[in-house]
């Protein structure tokens, strides 16, 4: 196997494990999306963790 064969099968590799890892940040967000914390609710934790 030559040099220039490895380097383009851990390219492939490399983007692929990019791409996985993409796909799993997407689906948690998209997962905890309605568990977000925002407007008054924000405030109040921040007013109470200080």
């Amino acid at each position: 196997m030559g040099v220039s064969v490895k380097l383009r099968d851990n390219h492939a590799l490399g983007w692929l494990s990019i791409r996985h890892l993409a796909n799993r940040i997407n689906d948690f967000v998209s997962d905890y999306h309605g568990r977000r914390i925002t407007g008054p609710l924000l405030e109040e934790a921040k007013r109470q963790s200080c």
